[in-house]
């Protein structure tokens, strides 16, 4: 038989899942009014597991961590803006770098690039690289027509 203690774990485990999968299906949600709905849900949950959790408190079946101090906070909290930081920097410039390829491909392939000079007739697909391991001697720079 199950204890209370063992119960209220359980279900506060349980409420913690759900929390995440709530989450996880908020971010991933297109639908503007679904993912308001399930932000909604995942905020009743925290509420929930909240008050579970101080049930577990008092059964003596959760015993929480010491606080953190403040330095350690404050590093976790400057970790994470930096990192931020570093994913808006780097999406930038491959936004940048993206536009880049796009113009430097449309200028050196043209307009006919797939097309053979005589018949205008498309190829593509049809040449490929070989040979590419240099351990083979012949290095990557070789290319073949089929």
């Amino acid at each position: 038989m199950l204890r209370d203690q063992d119960c209220a774990l359980d279900f506060l485990f349980g409420v913690k899942a759900s929390i995440m999968d709530l989450t996880r299906a908020a971010v991933e949600a297109e639908n503007p009014r679904l993912k308001q709905v399930l932000i909604q849900m995942r905020n009743q949950a925290e509420q929930s597991h909240e008050e579970i959790y101080k049930i577990t408190e008092r059964l003596n079946a959760y015993i929480s961590a010491a606080p953190a101090e403040y330095q350690h906070l404050h590093r976790v909290s400057q970790f994470f803006q930096q990192n931020q930081q570093d994913m808006q920097r780097t999406f930038a410039e491959n936004q940048q770098y993206a536009g880049m390829a796009s113009t430097y491909q449309g200028s050196y392939y043209g307009q006919n690039y797939g097309e053979t000079s005589a018949s205008g007739q498309y190829q593509g697909g049809t040449s490929y690289y070989e040979n590419i391991n240099p351990v083979q001697g012949q290095g990557s720079q070789y290319y073949r027509n089929k």
